[in-house]
């Protein structure tokens, strides 16, 4: 299970923009998608568009699994 979840947060990290980190990072410090939106430049739905993006190439389940690996493995 832990080699499977490090490897999700891999290809995260290989995968995403400098603008898809900066919205993982906003994630993980527990701001909402207006804070988010303002602090990268995009709307709202440009911020959940990006989320899901990377929810879907990820193979992980959702959001928050991707906020707890990152909390794990990360900070």
């Amino acid at each position: 299970k832990e080699l499977s979840e490090m490897l999700i947060v891999d290809k995260i990290l290989n995968s995403t923009d400098d603008v898809e980190r900066k919205i993982i990072d906003c994630l993980l410090n527990d701001n909402t998608y207006e804070q988010i939106a303002e602090h990268c430049f995009l709307t709202v739905s440009g911020v959940k568009y990006r989320i899901n993006k990377i929810v879907s190439y990820s193979g992980a389940a959702n959001k928050n699994q991707i906020i707890n690996l990152f909390k794990k493995y990360i900070k």
